[in-house]
């Protein structure tokens, strides 16, 4: 007789019996092929009864992506049922097995399945799961799919260990979902989530001792393996902080609401943030400081492109910051040159004032020869020449000015003078927008 027993109608009676008598009814299936119906029945009896029967009879693998014995709750609405004594029905500490479907089910508010185990392949795909919901410390292997899952607002996977290829890809969470502490195994993927209004995978102390020893690709606490975030859109705030990053992290084609934070992490060298869409400058310190981590994270790798990137957004917050002259210094720098990261635009910016200032000497040639007096009036194109020798500030070129240098214009005071206010400008204008060219070939390309 087992040890185990289970109290039915004020008598107690071993849980092997009560099984027995349970799979008599041939609407729950057989004791080792239960049914949907047999399912939903017996886990209303509660966590020790389902637990000694699925650890008797688990769930055993035909072909490649199928098992016998599986439990199936896939489209069942839990927001209304009881277990069998008229209490809330609860999935905490309850062992699945492999296989356990739980595809399109809906869930209320405050439902549990903390400390429960999923085996492979368990599948949440196009579920509803109810506000403060929560899976603490619970454990789910490879090939578990929460795909196109609606999770409410806070929602909670505090401490749960999640194995290898774990998939997330096209669930909604609301506000302030906790994957606090969590232990991800490789390849886990979130692509195309959306988080509103904050989510945080902070590393946090365990609340018990690890079970798992550190070894490469397998889940520790404080770790992401291969981990993907790939066009998720961030409505809120996105907390990292702590996490060591041990393999590739993609983050590709994502939008921040507000800067991530990263603090305290260690990043490796293909974590990647291509094509992503951070907020506008808000000028505040938090920010600053969330730019500058990142820039510095991938200063540590020698990971030159994107800490110039995190440089210019982090340049971006303190120029937003900043009042009077100093904010227009810092927007002069941001036009011309994106702090430092654009070649397009100071070389577009030096052709332009080479026009420009040709055009101004040629005014200055229209003021010599056509005023007061049209008789002398001509078109010269020595003011093109005139102004790409002023273009480039090199000290051999005084002689070839000198030789377009019309003698007019020399013997004009006034004309001459503007004329050496113009130049002056040109030569310092040109150094500038040549030193931007400069500065971003040397960041493109890493000279030291």
């Amino acid at each position: 007789m087992d040890e185990l027993a289970i109290n039915v109608a004020g008598e107690w009676v071993a849980v092997g019996v009560w099984l027995d008598d349970f799979f008599s009814d041939e609407a729950n299936g057989k004791i080792d092929s239960i049914s949907k119906q047999g399912c939903l029945a017996l886990a209303q009896h509660g966590s020790m009864v389902w637990n000694h029967w699925r650890r008797l009879h688990p769930a055993k693998p035909y072909g490649h992506f199928h098992y016998e014995n599986a439990a199936d709750f896939s489209g069942i609405d839990f927001r209304r049922l009881k277990n069998a004594c008229g209490g809330d029905l609860t999935f905490a500490d309850f062992e699945f097995g492999d296989g356990v479907n739980f595809s399109n089910t809906q869930f209320r508010r405050y439902w549990e399945f903390d400390r429960a185990v999923f085996g492979e392949r368990a599948d949440f795909s196009g579920a509803f799961i109810g506000a403060r919901s929560s899976f603490k410390a619970a454990r789910f292997e490879r090939f578990t799919k929460f795909e196109n899952v609606t999770f409410e607002d806070w929602i909670d996977f505090d401490f749960a260990e999640c194995g290898l290829d774990v998939s997330f890809a096209g669930s909604t969470f609301g506000a302030c979902v906790r994957f606090n502490g969590v232990s991800f195994g490789p390849d886990i993927t979130f692509d195309r989530c959306t988080f509103a209004s904050g989510c945080c995978f902070e590393t946090l102390r365990p609340e018990r001792p690890e079970s798992i020893g550190w070894a490469p690709y397998e889940p520790i606490h404080d770790s992401f393996n291969a981990i993907s975030f790939k066009a998720c859109t961030f409505q809120g705030e996105a907390i990292f902080k702590n996490r060591v990053f041990r393999d590739k992290a993609c983050f590709d084609d994502s939008s921040f609401a507000t800067p991530p934070d990263f603090s305290g992490c260690t990043l490796h060298q293909y974590v990647t943030f291509d094509g992503v869409e951070f907020p506008a400058p808000s000028g505040e310190q938090g920010a600053i400081r969330r730019y500058r981590t990142l820039k510095l994270a991938f200063n540590d790798l020698q990971a030159g492109h994107e800490e110039q990137r995190f440089f210019s957004l982090e340049m971006a917050e303190i120029a937003a910051a900043q009042k009077g002259h100093k904010k227009w210094l810092f927007d002069v720098y941001a036009k011309l040159s994106d702090y430092g990261m654009s070649i397009v635009r100071p070389a577009t910016w030096y052709a332009i004032s080479f026009c420009v200032f040709a055009l101004l000497y040629g005014l200055m040639s229209w003021v010599t020869y056509c005023f007061p007096e049209g008789s002398e009036c001509i078109a010269s194109s020595k003011w093109i020449e005139f102004s790409l020798l002023q273009a480039i500030p090199l000290p051999g070129l005084d002689k070839m000015v000198e030789a377009v240098w019309p003698v007019d214009v020399k013997a004009r005071g006034v004309v001459s003078g503007l004329m050496t206010v113009l130049i002056i400008t040109q030569k310092l204008v040109s150094l500038l927008l040549l030193f931007f060219i400069g500065l971003a070939l040397r960041n493109l390309f890493r000279f030291k």
